[in-house]
């Protein structure tokens, strides 16, 4: 969306619209959220409209001597996947970038949104520093020194521990939207006391985060 409001205000009205569309009509939920009421509001103020969710009927059979009730509404939603479209190329190639209560994510040529945990900023952390250790504490406090002089403690294995569990439920839910980037997480970020993103030398990726 602040990709949007930024064309907006170049004056690229018609180009901030379809993108804003395009990515409104990926959520299935949601759509009490602050993030995404303003994304309407916007998507509204630059012309476009927002659909409601299609709805089917599940036809009567009524038979002779039984009461007939009313038909049954049951809302479909189009499934959550990862979205290949035209304006991928607007976006960089490795992309993982929070936007409120989701993160926006791009990996070979793939897109797809994912909500907000407390796992996702420790990867964005590893992602923008490749091969760096850092201390489980560091990511904890968000530190910008990724070494904690701090002996084994108690509180340092609790660290380890929960950043541990938080970035294995990041990927685990970023592997159901996006099978790819999730099996490409699993193989280079290293969890424990120290965490690190080591990916394959031969395929350097620069993330923007």
């Amino acid at each position: 969306m602040s990709l949007s409001r930024l064309w907006h205000q170049q004056g690229k009205k018609e180009e901030a619209r379809q993108l804003l569309a395009e990515i409104y009509t990926w959520f299935t939920e949601g759509f009490d959220t602050k993030d995404l009421q303003d994304a309407a509001a916007l998507l509204i103020g630059l012309g476009g409209s927002i659909e409601e969710p299609q709805s089917q009927q599940v036809p009567e059979h009524p038979s002779a001597g039984r009461k007939t009730h009313s038909p049954i509404s049951i809302t479909t939603f189009p499934p959550a996947a990862p979205h290949r479209s035209a304006e991928l190329h607007l976006l960089p190639d490795c992309l993982f970038r929070n936007e409120g209560e989701y993160w926006t994510l791009t990996f070979q040529g793939t897109l797809c949104r994912v909500k907000d945990s407390r796992g996702m900023p420790y990867l964005a952390q590893l992602l923008k520093n490749p091969t760096t250790e850092f201390h489980a504490l560091a990511l904890v406090r968000g530190s910008a020194n990724p070494q904690e002089d701090e002996p084994a403690t108690a509180s340092s294995e609790r660290a380890r521990v929960n950043v541990t569990r938080a970035i294995r439920a990041a990927i685990k839910k970023i592997t159901a939207s996006h099978p790819t980037l999730g099996q490409h997480l699993i193989h280079a970020i290293k969890t424990g006391t120290f965490c690190s993103y080591t990916p394959d030398p031969h395929q350097p990726y620069s993330w923007q985060v």
